[in-house]
């Protein structure tokens, strides 16, 4: 086994002001002779000494964005997902609802096109609720992404509005019309 190397600095990784290091730095005896070599350890028995190898720490750089999603927290705003996948929910179910009073208008009487109509007006409406509460609470989340969570609360907004105001016009007309 040979002694251990390090590798010399470059002459460009040198100062100017100060000479050229030395590859090897002299090893320290007590008695002032020469220091022994790894051939005289290995017949004696010996062991030679062990030189630890300097550590070089890794640089440490700043997470890349995608990273974090691998590393178990999304940036993503659970509430505002939610709601948007409610809000897109109930507004194909309001469609839906409409579809389906046109399909009874033809086939059914209007006391069952009541009893439906108003059945699926009040899902609608706690789908379009919901997801306006789980819009807003996604948008009060600080750090999280916001976009859906706005179009969560629109819909939600809008289909909360949309409902209401067919509840009313559905009460006044039963009184106008009955």
């Amino acid at each position: 086994m040979s002694d251990p190397q390090q590798s010399p600095v470059p002459p460009y990784a040198q100062s100017a002001g100060q000479p050229p290091q030395p590859a090897y730095p002299p090893q320290p005896t007590t008695s002032g002779a020469p220091a022994p070599s790894a051939q005289h350890y290995y017949q004696g028995g010996a062991q030679p000494p062990q030189y630890s190898q300097p550590q070089y720490a890794q640089p440490q750089y700043g997470q890349p964005a995608y990273a974090s999603a691998a590393s178990g927290r999304a940036d993503t705003n659970t509430p505002g997902r939610i709601g948007f996948i409610v809000g897109l929910v109930g507004l194909a179910f309001s469609l839906l609802t409409n579809v389906i009073i046109q399909i009874m208008i033809r086939s059914a009487g209007y006391q069952l096109i009541g009893l439906v109509s108003g059945a699926l007006s009040v899902i609608t409406f706690l789908a379009a609720l919901t997801a306006l509460i789980l819009g807003i609470i996604g948008l009060r989340r600080a750090g999280e992404p916001h976009g859906l969570a706005g179009i969560a609360t629109g819909l939600g907004g809008a289909g909360v509005v949309g409902a209401g105001f067919s509840f009313i016009l559905n009460a006044v007309s039963s009184f106008l019309y009955f």
